[in-house]
Order: C-alpha cells, then structure tokens, then sequence
C-alpha cells in the first residue's frame, strides 16, 4: 500500500491526473508541540467520565492534562478566559478510511485496500496520507481521532490491521495513537438478493462457501506456525501467519465487519471456536440477537444509524434504535460510521449519528459517551482519549452548545495540548463564496 506522496515521487501517473488530487491536499501547517502551560477558565467542561463542571478550569502541560476543577493553579502558565464556551474530549471515530483515500474517481489517489480476500500482513498506518484534506474536514467538527481500517477489495475477507490515528501531524508516526490496534474480518454473507439469477446466485454462494473454508484453514495454520516457530529455527517468516499471532495470543482483538444476524451469529461462533477478543462491527441486526452477543462477552460498534434498514419489512426505526437496546441489554457498544469510503468523507457528521439515537431513546448523556469514552473503552486507549482526567491527552474541542446539536459549532480544538486550525477546504470555499454574492 502506497501513498499519494510515494506514488508522486515514482511519477506513476501524468501530470493531467496529478491536478485534482494535489488541488486536494491540505496546506493547513500542524502547530509545534506545546511548548507552555495553558489554564483554559471559565468554561462549562465536560470531562465525560464525571460530572460536567459550570464555570471550570483545565490546566495542560507537554499535551497531558494536568489540573481540573472549579479553578487550577495559574502559576507560570499562560491564561485565557472562555466566558462560558462549552469544553469536550475530542471525538472518536471507530471505523474510518480517512486519510487513505482523496479523490475516489482518481485511482491514484485511492489505497484503500489490497487484491485478495487474504490479506492480514496489512496495515492501514503504511497507507495513509498524513497530507489528505479529509483530516481537516473531519476535525473541524470536533473528531479528533480517528480508527483507520483498511477495506475489502473484491471479496475481500481479512484486510489487515487498523491504526488509531489523531486528525493531525507531519508524518504518520506523529499522528499515531495504537497500531497496529486491531485485526480486521469483513464476514462473508450469503443473504444474496432473490432476484439473482440463479447461475450468478450460485456462484456468489460457491465463493462465500470457499471463502469461509480458506478462512478456517488460515487460522489453523496460523496455531500450527505458532507452535513451529517455537520448537524450530525457521529460515523465512510467513508475513501473513505471523501476522495473525497477536490476535490469536489476545494482544489483539479482531474486529468483525458483520451486518445481518448470520454474519454476527457465525462470527460469534467462529471467534468462540478460535479463543478470539472479539468486537462486532456494523451489526445492523444486534438488536436481533442481543442475548446471544450478551452471552459472548462481545462489544460492538454500530456501524452508523442514519443509514436504512436492512429488510423491507424491518421497522422504519429499527437502526435508530440499535444503540439503544444495545444499552438497555448492557452491552458494551459505541457509535461510529459505517466505514467506507462514501461515509468517511462525512465523518464529521459523527455527532448527528450519535444524536438520532438520542432523538430515538438512547440517553443523551450515553449518546455522548457513545462517540468519545465508549470508544475509547473499546479501543484500549481511555487512558489517553476519550474522557478529561489528569494525565490524559489535553486532547479537546471547544463549542458554543451541546456538539449533539446540529446549530452548535465548534470553535476551536486542541490536539495533545496543540491548538490546531480549522480552516479546510470546506470553510475556504464558504469564504469565496460568501464574498462572491456580496459583491456588487
């Protein structure tokens, strides 16, 4: 997987094709680490995992927050009054390809994901484009993190491991936060549409079938090398069996991309039969199964709610209320976005999908932590995101209402204690052409 910038460099395509997706590319500059102590006051702040604090302080040093409350220590540091503006952790979006994509009708610009269904030695961190305007656009709205997964291509089955990556940074490495986090199985599915024809429909149930059976047999070779690379001294590493060992030692879990109550219920059965830390991702249907993800122990990640139902017959309200019997049956589960690329080019409407399941039953408190400690929680990394406690990341976004409301705008966001721009191609276009109809 290359990015934009290697395939540039190697002059893989004309200068014709080069235009669009260089007009593309962020000049927004990354901000220096913090080089002072900030006290923010005044400000209503919401640390997530407590309760929220009228007129409060935060006070970060070296991009670690080091003091909370009704006031801090001052000493030192350089102060600026809010005068009431609200203060949240930074959002999370746990299922993304933003930054490995740009223009998706320029295919040089697009590595998303590798040929193959087999491919676990990938990681979507050696992919991303640390330069892409996506990131802009995303973290102006308050999404300061992002889970980057690398997709299925055609039948695409295991597509590698996934990177956790902050909205900001020169280099990749700057803007890791985990990786490889996760390994990543988009479950085959066999629910085809009835009105295939019926050699085209028994082809795609001949391949399912076979993926599933190459599948199985990859895990099992995968325990076999383990064992191997033990007792002997091997001359060449398998890239894609050693790949796999994190995920079968549970240094790892493996994220599985399942939508229909098939795909969750041989998922869950797979993962069971593999001694796996499983996380279901998508699960449109888990309001279906809720005693059986339950049972296995298994949080899930809601793959969007302002998407449709899965059946004619489904209730109209049957994924805005995902989250929300999720919750009710006590299961651990967070909010995200469907994960594609259509999807991630909107993941700074992250909050509003958060918001439908408030507008649908979910509290709006648990919508909140839905989209910043839940996913935090999932991911490993509530130390560091995902909620305001002393020595977590002085990562945080300022806004002038509750970011769940579509009127609230963000203001200004922090990143690791380093204020960054907002400004993206978005607002840039906004200004032109504001300007443009107010000219005479």
């Amino acid at each position: 997987m290359k990015t934009l910038a290697t395939l540039l460099f190697m002059g893989l395509f004309s200068a014709q094709l080069v235009t669009s997706p260089v007009a593309a590319q962020s000049l927004v500059i990354p901000p220096p680490a913090q080089a002072q102590p900030i006290v923010l006051k005044n400000a209503y702040i919401d640390p997530i995992d407590g309760t929220p604090i009228e007129r409060g302080a935060i006070r970060f040093e070296a991009g670690k927050v080091v003091a909370l409350g009704v006031s801090v220590d001052e000493s030192g540091a350089l102060v600026e009054d809010l005068k009431g503006l609200h203060l949240y952790p930074g959002l999370i979006d746990a299922n993304s390809s933003v930054g490995l994509f740009e223009v998706e009708s320029v295919r040089g610009t697009v590595d998303t994901a590798e040929v193959g269904p087999f491919n676990p030695n990938v990681r979507a961190d050696r992919a991303v484009n640390p330069d892409s305007e996506q990131l802009t656009v995303t973290r102006a709205n308050g999404v300061l993190a992002s889970l980057v997964v690398p997709q299925p291509g055609a039948a695409g089955v295991v597509t590698g491991s996934s990177a956790l990556l902050q909205m900001d940074g020169w280099t990749v490495e700057q803007m890791t936060v985990k990786a490889p986090l996760a390994m990543h199985i988009h479950w085959p599915s066999s629910n085809l549409p009835t009105w295939l024809p019926a050699p085209i429909r028994d082809a795609a149930l001949a391949a399912t079938k076979a993926n599933l059976e190459q599948l199985e047999a990859l895990f099992v070779d995968a325990k076999s090398y383990a064992g191997l690379s033990k007792s002997v001294q091997l001359e060449r590493e398998n890239l894609r069996l050693a790949s796999l060992q994190p995920a079968l030692e549970k240094t790892v879990p493996v994220f599985f991309h399942v939508r229909e109550q098939q795909q969750i219920r041989a998922a869950l059965k797979f993962a069971g039969r593999h001694d796996l830390r499983a996380v279901l991702v998508g699960a449109q249907d888990a309001w279906r199964v809720l005693e059986l993800i339950k049972a296995a122990n298994v949080p899930v990640i809601v793959g969007g709610t302002l998407v449709d139902p899965l059946r004619r017959d489904d209730a109209y309200d049957a994924i805005y209320r995902n989250p929300l019997a999720l919750s009710q049956a006590g299961i651990p589960f967070a909010i995200a976005l469907p994960g594609d690329t259509f999807s991630s080019t909107q993941a700074r409407n992250l909050p509003y999908h958060a918001a439908m399941a408030a507008a649908f039953g979910l509290e709006p408190r648990e919508a909140l932590k839905a989209i910043t400690l839940y996913p935090a929680q999932i991911l490993g990394v509530a130390d560091q995101l995902g909620s305001l406690k002393v020595g977590s990341r002085a990562t945080f976004f300022l806004s002038n209402g509750d970011p769940l409301d579509v009127r609230t705008q963000v203001t200004r966001a922090f990143i690791s204690g380093r204020e960054i721009s907002l400004k993206n191609r978005q607002t840039e276009l906004n200004t032109k052409y504001s300007e443009k109809y107010q000219q005479k």
